[in-house]
């Protein structure tokens, strides 16, 4: 997270944004966003082929007769 924002990265994204937020503030959150994105490289990297979740949502359960 020490890494310096790439002044062409800004300019990017402002271009792309085109809300024209301040680039200090603009800055600040790339730094604040790079964190969480690291996290989600990590999540991706894990294996969960054979890993079911614990609650499987079925919107038609309460409409089946038991």
């Amino acid at each position: 997270m020490d890494d310096p924002i790439d002044p062409s990265s800004q300019n990017m994204w402002l271009d792309l944004l085109g809300i024209g937020p301040e680039r200090e503030r603009l800055g600040e959150n790339l730094a604040a966003y790079r964190s969480i994105l690291d996290e989600i490289r990590k999540l991706r990297t894990l294996d969960l082929a054979d890993i079911h979740p614990a609650v499987v949502f079925d919107p038609s359960l309460p409409y089946r007769k038991r």
